[in-house]
């Protein structure tokens, strides 16, 4: 039976993000470099004892640097070496890892509130539902797919064109025009909080 203990969850969390950042090397180079850091990370954990309180985890990953500056610091002494950045290749997955994807989704979010917006003053839910769909469709591709985003910030902005739409919708149904109003207002400051939000985070972890 193997004895090897399981890495500790915050060790295996650091070592994610650290290798998503890495998408930009070929496969091989990136497997060496997370396996330096592997051993690194492991060796300063047994340090630790059998049995570290997870502040005692933090504190020492905290030591290996942030995913950010580890991935800058990979990135910085290819350069120097004359190996610039690996461009990633579209279609294997990582070219949802570009900058354009928060772009492209916070235009795709601001264009699902304006047809929301236009369906409260119209309560004409045939057109703007078509833009809203359009818009939502395109918002569930990029999050769902996309390594820049954690599971639950998937969720927000997957749920959050559904959302902000029943909120105007469903007192549009129902010929009810102030409703619909009140509800687009805390469709824009839902949109407003978490859509901004999301796309900077998302641009952070380009």
């Amino acid at each position: 039976m193997d004895a090897t203990p399981s890495p500790h969850p915050l060790l295996i969390t650091y070592l994610d993000e650290v290798d998503r950042l890495l998408r930009g090397l070929a496969p091989a180079e990136r497997s060496l470099v997370m396996n330096g850091i592997r051993a690194e990370s492991a060796q300063r954990l047994a340090a630790l004892g059998d049995d570290p309180a997870p502040e005692q985890v933090a504190a020492a990953i905290a030591r290996l640097g942030s995913p950010s500056s580890i991935a800058d610091e990979v990135y910085a002494r290819r350069s120097e070496a004359g190996h610039p950045r690996q461009a990633i290749a579209p279609g294997n997955g990582d070219a949802l890892s570009e900058g354009w994807v928060p772009i492209v989704l916070a235009a795709l979010g601001v264009g699902a509130l304006i047809a929301i917006l236009a369906l409260a003053i119209t309560l004409a839910a045939v057109g703007t539902g078509t833009w809203v769909l359009f818009a939502w469709v395109g918002i569930v591709l990029l999050a769902s797919m996309s390594p820049l985003w954690v599971r639950r910030e998937k969720v927000l902005l997957v749920a959050l064109v559904p959302v902000g739409w029943a909120l105007v919708a469903v007192p549009g149904r129902f010929g009810n025009g102030g409703l619909a109003i009140a509800g687009a207002v805390v469709a824009v400051a839902l949109f407003g909080l978490i859509l901004p939000r999301l796309v900077l985070r998302g641009r952070s972890r380009v």
